[in-house]
């Protein structure tokens, strides 16, 4: 869950409160920001803080919720970076960035449970590691490709993430958005 503030595009986070369950542990934390990014964080268990993030990493971050929010509203994105171009999050343990990069303008085609048909951008989506994570155990440790289809919305309002394609070892993942409502009640 996210609190914070939305107004002409800037996204400002306060609140970020994330609950993580498996069979083998039961995680959650509380991470609050003031204008200038995090002030406190809490966790149960604690965190093991082996890996910090020094404060001047953590300033003028986002949570990872409120980063979504951030593409969405395409605070980012203008003519030259249509996708956007640096997201910085930090989620309390780690400190990473999503860098967007614009490989071509595509033309999105209608098909079933799509709920968009137009112009759009085809644009390259990476994670940069920044601080807090361990050093990796493989020497060749990279973060996995991704592709992300983008269209501006709304009168080009929004730009909305409309398929996220994510290739690993053991093959591709794919999330689209197959319904999205601006300015509605969605109950409706």
């Amino acid at each position: 869950m996210s609190e914070g503030v939305f107004d002409q595009r800037k996204v400002s986070p306060r609140l970020f409160i994330s609950r993580y369950r498996s069979e083998e542990e039961n995680l959650s934390s509380l991470l609050i920001f003031d204008s200038l990014g995090p002030t406190n964080f809490e966790s149960d268990p604690p965190f093991d803080a082996r890996y910090p993030v020094p404060e001047e990493q953590q300033r003028a971050t986002l949570d990872p919720l409120s980063a979504l929010l951030y593409v969405i509203v395409g605070t980012d994105a203008d003519d030259e970076a249509p996708c956007g171009r640096h997201v910085p999050i930090f989620d309390g343990i780690y400190r990473y960035n999503i860098l967007f990069d614009h490989v071509r303008d595509i033309r999105i085609r209608a098909k079933r449970d799509q709920p968009y048909a137009g112009p759009g951008y085809l644009c390259d989506m990476m994670v940069e590691s920044v601080a807090g994570f361990p050093k990796p155990r493989r020497s060749d440790f990279s973060w996995p490709e991704m592709r992300v289809r983008m269209a501006r919305i709304d009168g080009g309002n929004y730009v909305l993430p409309l398929r996220l394609s994510v290739r690993t070892d053991f093959g591709a993942l794919v999330a689209r958005v197959t319904r999205f409502t601006i300015g509605a009640d969605p109950k409706q």
